[in-house]
C-alpha cells in the first residue's frame, strides 16, 4: 500500500476474502415451539452427521389436540441425503428446505397435523422465530412440492 501524496491510497496487491454464504435452511433454533391449536414441541439439535450436515429432531411435549408427533430432518441438499437421497423424487425437490422423514403421528383428528403419514417425506425451514414444516407427501406418495404446511412459533421462556 502506498500513499500518493494526494491523500489517496494505492494498493500494490489485493487479496479478496470470500465470506461463506449463510444458508438459512441450516440455521434452525433449538427450543420450545407452539402450533396454532396449542400443542407444544421441543426442537433438539444440531447433531453432526458428517459431510457438513446436521440433524434436528422435533417432538411434541404438551398435546392439547391430536396425539404424539415426532419428525426429524437433516440439513444439506436432497441429493445424496442420508435419509431421503435414494428416493426417486430427491432430484426434483425444491432447494431451501432441510428434508427428512415423518416419525410418529398419533393423530386421528383432522387438525393441522392430519394426513402426516409416518415415513412420509417432510421439509423444514426456519424463518425468524417460526419453524415451518412442510409435508411433501400425500399418503404413501412423495411430492415435489408441499401438500400442507404447519407453522410453529418459538416460545421464549
Amino acid at each position: 500500500m502506498k500513499n500518493t501524496g494526494n491523500k489517496q491510497l494505492i494498493f500494490d496487491s489485493f487479496t479478496q476474502i470470500t465470506s461463506p454464504s449463510i444458508n438459512n435452511v441450516d440455521n434452525f433454533i433449538s427450543g420450545t415451539y407452539q402450533d396454532t391449536v396449542g400443542n407444544k414441541y421441543i426442537l433438539s439439535g444440531p447433531s453432526v452427521v458428517g459431510n457438513g450436515r446436521a440433524s434436528w429432531a422435533l417432538s411434541s411435549t404438551e398435546v392439547t389436540v391430536g396425539g404424539n408427533f415426532t419428525t426429524s430432518w437433516i440439513t444439506g441438499a436432497a441429493s445424496e441425503h442420508p435419509s431421503i437421497g435414494n428416493r426417486a423424487i430427491a432430484t426434483e425437490l425444491l432447494a431451501g428446505f432441510a428434508y427428512g422423514v415423518q416419525g410418529t403421528n398419533n393423530n386421528d383428528s383432522l387438525d393441522i397435523r392430519g394426513g402426516w403419514t409416518t415415513g412420509g417425506l417432510i421439509g423444514a425451514q426456519q424463518v425468524g422465530d417460526t419453524l415451518v414444516l412442510s409435508r411433501f407427501h400425500g399418503g404413501p406418495n412423495d411430492r415435489s412440492t408441499p401438500s400442507a404446511t404447519i407453522n410453529l412459533i418459538r416460545v421464549v421462556q
